[in-house]
């Protein structure tokens, strides 16, 4: 009888797992079925940049069915590398971090069952300058022509701020998210990770900055979604409870972490250092280096002061890729874009993205280029990035088996 009870409850195991592809299996053609619904569909905003009101800045299509869909398939999953360069995943719910969403059972978000990540779905984009101040960005999820960019889905960037272990970064919830490493270091701890392995790039800095404008209609991200928390030494994993949902300002305060899209803190609590670009790399002229993925570096103007203070951004030279560039200042923590930009004259100077504390010049568009490569402090932090091959296993038992 025994026997027989060991082999009636691996068939139901057996049975059930391959419920589980038979499930996973369906919401993946549903996915393929309805991005084809989209086919033929785009969103447009448009961001002039002569208004000063953050809410009279965009118009067009926000928060449209395309911006909706992207933010609909964005998830968190846990992710564990498998290879050089290759890395498996399994989505979390979205109402709730701490379960798996293909059974809801518990999902550990401490390490030991991997990164907890964000994906945000491949997706194209047309950006371009109507007049002065003035650009149009249409969103669309096929590829529409030669002037059309991609975004990648086959990247992920860390739900939390970075946590260092043994000279490696990780994205993990419950500890105290590591400061006080300088930007060379933190890129040599992410690199330590194999193939693939970043901080976060400046492609998913500007992304995710034009996709809360296309959402929400405002530039003012802390008055939406609160200001983060007023210390810098917080422990990760105050959202999970919160899955997907994003926080708001009217409840989160400053007292709590903030969630955006899935991204715990991405602004407030702690400065993040930004993996691939430089501001004046040979002379004190405003030029910012990007070096994309690809390893092709291109140089943008941007704006240039000869004090080296906080300034605010009135405007962004956005350009083909998204860039969210200031080129132009005179803004303020009320008006405009509402998020700080620090600049300073000398050459080689990295650039921190967020904000720290829950300061009024954070959010998310907020940069400082004051420092250079090897200088660090505490408030200052970095975020875990991953580009690569990435497998989506919906069989939890599987996934935890990895």
């Amino acid at each position: 009888m025994e026997k027989l009870n060991l082999q009636f409850n691996a068939g139901e195991a057996l049975a059930a797992s391959k419920m589980n592809q038979i499930v996973g299996a369906i919401n993946e053609a549903a996915d393929e079925i309805n991005a084809l619904a989209f086919e033929n569909k785009t969103d447009t905003i448009y961001l002039d940049f002569s208004k000063t009101s953050p809410i009279e800045i965009i118009r067009g299509d926000v928060n449209g069915d395309v911006i909706k869909w992207i933010r609909n398939n964005s998830h968190r999953y846990l992710v564990k590398k498998t290879a050089e360069g290759k890395v498996t995943m399994c989505q979390l719910s979205d109402g709730d971090s701490n379960v798996f969403a293909g059974d809801g059972s518990t999902a550990a978000l401490d390490g030991t069952m991997g990164d907890v990540m964000v994906h945000v779905p491949t997706f194209y984009f047309r950006a371009q300058q109507l007049a002065l101040n003035k650009w149009e960005i249409v969103f669309s999820l096929i590829d529409l022509g030669e002037e059309w960019n991609k975004y990648d889905g086959n990247q992920l960037l860390g739900a939390y701020e970075a946590y260092v272990d043994s000279s490696k970064v990780y994205s993990r919830s419950g500890v105290a998210s590591t400061g006080n490493v300088s930007q060379a270091n933190f890129k040599t701890y992410a690199r330590d990770r194999g193939a693939g392995y970043t901080l976060t790039t400046w492609e998913q800095h500007c992304v995710m900055a034009v996709l809360f404008y296309a959402q929400f209609g405002i530039t003012d991200s802390q008055h939406v979604i609160g200001s983060g928390t007023g210390s810098y030494e917080k422990e990760t994993g105050q959202t999970d409870s919160l899955g997907m949902e994003d926080t708001r300002a009217e409840t989160n305060g400053n007292t709590m972490a903030i969630n955006f899209w899935g991204l715990e803190n991405w602004w407030g609590n702690k400065y993040e250092f930004i993996d691939n670009v430089v501001v004046n790399p040979q002379s004190a002229n405003g030029v910012w280096r990007i070096t994309d993925r690809d390893g092709n570096a291109r140089d943008v103007q941007g704006a240039t002061e000869e004090t080296a203070n906080w300034y605010y951004p009135k405007s962004m030279r956005i350009g083909t890729h998204l860039d969210m560039i200031p080129n132009v200042l005179g803004g303020s923590t009320l008006s405009s874009l509402c998020d700080g930009f620090y600049y300073s004259p000398s050459t080689s100077r990295v650039v921190l993205r967020s904000g720290d504390y829950a300061r009024a010049d954070g959010g998310c568009a907020c940069v400082s280029a004051n420092f250079d490569a090897s200088f660090a402090f505490v408030p200052a932090g970095a975020r875990l990035s991953f580009a690569g091959e990435i497998h989506i296993e919906v069989d939890v038992d599987a996934f935890k088996a990895l």
